[in-house]
């Protein structure tokens, strides 16, 4: 084929599919991320090296081929002017989506209990203590969206480790867990996607339009290694993490010969139900393997439902829009990394995840809570980490069978993962129902429980549909 033949192919697309990329400021600018701010930028930001070294771009500037299909034209107001138009035909309302999530929320659980406690031993093992935080929630729709572009044993591979039957299935709960975890009212969760092309790939517009309806990703393309593509693709992270890792993130300085990125951001806001008193703070020392470092304590007394293992303890602290924290307290002697391996306790990140009330060892007491204030940045490369679960054609060149996106041979060489969750004890204005139920009143519990989390521990962020939004191990505070 005659270049010009392959540069008019390439090109020949409808002018609703192409929308020249240039920055957009956000909406979200006025979310503060003050009291419970969790913020994740997972870039599975693969490397995609081309097969045919000093191949010339087909086009040049950068245009987008897709834009994400939200589920509702009123989610633009509350999220990005533009970029969140969801004026597509046809798509599902968020409300539908949820309904159908918690329609098979028994099968998600049993699906993706295991998933979601191996990925925790995966990728919060620490090597010298230092701090790990990931999001399952955004993995396992990199994973979907990785699945999209590859088919045969690769595709199969990310599809055993989902649990999912098949590919159609795959789509079906990736639209659904997002509308399950999507928040915008008393809390925030947001979810976004990204495909980022170089001018040099033969693309295949139908999986950009698949990515687009079912995974909720924009699609782009420009010159790579571009200072113009660098910036329309940082601003772009920037406005879906709202601007909560600016100057945390690696600098973007893509490689020319790179083929393809792949993103996932979540920016995610909640707070306290019942805030902490900033009265009740006291200073102390928090025991990491190393060292004892100085920190503020947030402290509260509450009666609440603990959970208890062989060889570790754990309570949630609610916020408002149904969401959760749960803290988890290895047993003295017990490191993280040794909890994060062991059977009961990821049989019970299963059972709390579908049902915390079916987990076999609860109880009531008084708990007095100690929760260092703080502020972390985690900063990880996953590619290994998903080889161990049994990824690994899409590293590979020759087998990842990348068809349904290109005709060109690539493989995914890196995954790299930001994450930045803080937490401390202020509040917000807003607005509160109150309902009083009349039911026969229980006897106030008689055990009283000080859980003082001054040495290391775990912990998850529990959207309202049960799905691990984020999950953490806290090794040290750094002041």
């Amino acid at each position: 084929m005659k270049p010009e033949d392959i540069f008019d192919a390439i090109t020949d697309i409808r002018d609703d599919q192409i929308e020249f990329a240039k920055p957009r400021r956000s909406r979200l600018w006025y979310i503060a991320p003050i009291a419970a701010c969790l913020v994740l930028a997972i870039i599975a930001a693969p490397f995609l090296r081309a097969r045919l070294p000093g191949a010339q771009p087909l086009y040049t500037g950068a245009a987008q081929l897709a834009e994400a299909r939200y589920p509702e034209p009123d989610v633009s107001g509350a999220l990005e002017e533009g970029s969140f138009s969801g004026e597509a035909e046809g798509p599902e309302p968020i409300e539908q989506g949820r309904n159908e999530y918690f329609e098979n929320r028994e099968e998600y659980s049993r699906r993706l209990g295991g998933f979601w406690a191996d990925s925790a031993e995966t990728f919060l093992t620490a090597g010298n203590g230092e701090n790990m935080i990931f999001s399952p929630i955004s993995l396992y729709t990199v994973l979907g969206m990785s699945a999209e572009l590859c088919e045969g044993g690769p595709r199969q591979e990310i599809l055993s480790l989902l649990k999912s039957p098949g590919i159609e299935d795959l789509r079906d709960s990736a639209r659904q867990i997002w509308c399950a975890s999507f928040s915008r009212e008393q809390s925030t969760c947001l979810l976004a996607n990204s495909l980022w092309l170089s001018n040099s790939v033969d693309y295949k517009q139908p999986v950009l339009d698949i990515l687009a309806e079912n995974y909720f990703a924009d699609s782009f393309r420009g010159d790579m290694g571009s200072d113009e593509y660098d910036r329309i693709h940082l601003d772009w992270l920037s406005e879906k993490t709202n601007g909560y890792l600016d100057g945390l993130l690696p600098e973007l300085d893509t490689d020319p010969m790179a083929l393809m990125y792949l993103d996932s951001t979540l920016y995610y806001k909640a707070r306290w139900f019942y805030e902490f008193d900033p009265a009740q703070n006291t200073e102390g020392s928090f025991r990491s393997a190393y060292m004892e470092q100085p920190c503020t304590f947030m402290n509260q007394s509450d009666e609440n439902t603990y959970f208890k293992g062989e060889n570790f303890i754990a309570v949630s602290k609610h916020m408002y829009g149904s969401q959760e924290m749960l803290f988890v307290l290895p047993n003295e002697g017990i490191t993280t990394n040794e909890l994060l391996a062991d059977p009961e306790y990821k049989e019970f990140t299963a059972v709390y995840l579908e049902d915390p009330y079916k987990w076999k060892s609860r109880s009531r007491a008084i708990i007095n809570l100690s929760v260092p204030k703080f502020d972390l940045t985690s900063n990880m490369e996953m590619a290994p980490g998903l080889r161990d679960m049994g990824v690994n054609g899409i590293f590979e060149s020759g087998k990842g069978s990348f068809s349904p996106m290109t005709d060109q041979d690539f493989a995914f060489t890196s995954v790299t993962h930001t994450c930045r969750v803080s937490i401390d004890e202020e509040g917000c204005e807003g607005a509160s129902v109150m309902i009083m139920e009349a039911a026969g009143a229980e006897p106030p519990p008689e055990e009283e429980i000080d859980l003082i989390l001054d040495r290391p521990f775990l912990f998850a962020m529990i959207s309202n549909g049960s799905l691990p939004v984020y999950m953490g191990a806290v090794n040290r505070i750094d002041s």
